[in-house]
């Protein structure tokens, strides 16, 4: 039986969404206006993705192009995982002395023939068991406060159906069909130690041609370019602020928010009417009593 992780030393929650984000506010990159929900438990600092719909998070935005019905035509789920719709994790690493946990979504798993890394039973892969008792862990927990009249109707928001084994994290790739350049996808590949990129070169959805790159090999001299370290070294000394700024704070909640049309500035506001990010029993399930 494997034992439940506790996330008492994790100084910040993220998804990799809000990390771009922030890397790019403080590279000065030109991008578009973003709010980020902030909250905190106990030493926690969590950023919350807070997207305009539900719709354009899901299923993309208008400029998607091609890329969900590449990623659906060129990939296949492992066997038992068929009615999976979307795969995420979540990396814990040391970030400028921060600990952070990162969550984001994973495309697909690819392995070519100098990796020799099997899917099912690579070096870096999940013990069923313990995937077996983290699905355990989640479905016993209540998302939703039930009187004893609802006991035999009660209806979680979260449930975990094991399954299948874990891809080792050397073997996750990203799947694009856009033009960027590798310059500009890098930071994604780089805060989700992603190390393939897949590309799906098409004329009009026509696709011609696919091109894989294994980038982690050069994750290490992406990093430590100059302008690359500034913008890291702000964007670390931002968070550690944000979440300061939060354990200090009654509410401990918060918006923040960066419009276009003011380039240079990040605002935080304090919150009026405070959402929980978890609900009570998760908490209590996931963080310790004394911790903060």
């Amino acid at each position: 039986m494997g034992t439940i992780y506790r996330f008492d030393t994790v100084d910040t929650l993220v998804n990799r969404n809000s990390l771009r984000k922030l890397f790019d506010f403080c590279a000065g990159s030109g991008q578009d206006s973003f709010r980020i929900d902030l909250h905190s438990v106990h030493n926690t600092l969590i950023m919350e993705r807070c997207e305009r719909s539900a719709k354009e998070m899901i299923h993309g935005s208008a400029r998607s192009g091609y890329g969900h019905s590449f990623e659906r035509l060129f990939t296949k789920p492992a066997f038992g995982l068929e009615d999976n719709t979307s795969h995420h994790r979540v990396l814990r690493y040391d970030m400028g002395g921060l600990n952070v946990a990162v969550r984001f979504e994973v495309d697909a798993s690819y392995s070519d023939a100098e990796d020799d890394v099997s899917q099912e039973h690579g070096e870096d892969s999940i013990d069923p068991d313990n995937v077996a008792q983290l699905a355990a862990d989640l479905d016993s927990l209540q998302l939703s406060p039930v009187g004893e009249g609802d006991r035999k109707m009660r209806a979680q928001s979260v449930f975990a159906n094991p399954g299948g084994y874990g891809s080792a994290q050397s073997t996750i790739a990203e799947l694009k069909t856009s033009k960027k350049t590798t310059a500009k996808i890098m930071p994604q590949m780089w805060f989700g130690r992603t190390a393939y990129l897949i590309r799906g070169l098409h004329d009009h959805g026509v696709f011609r041609k696919l091109v894989i790159s294994r980038v982690g090999d050069n994750f290490q001299s992406w990093e430590i370019k100059l302008e690359i370290q500034t913008a890291l070294r702000k964007m670390v000394g931002l968070i550690a602020r944000i979440r300061n700024l939060l354990l200090d704070a009654e509410e401990n909640a918060a918006i923040m928010i960066f419009q276009k049309d003011q380039p240079g500035k990040l605002r935080v506001f304090r919150r009026t009417i405070v959402k929980m990010p978890l609900p009570d029993e998760i908490v209590r399930e996931f963080w310790s009593e004394n911790s903060g």
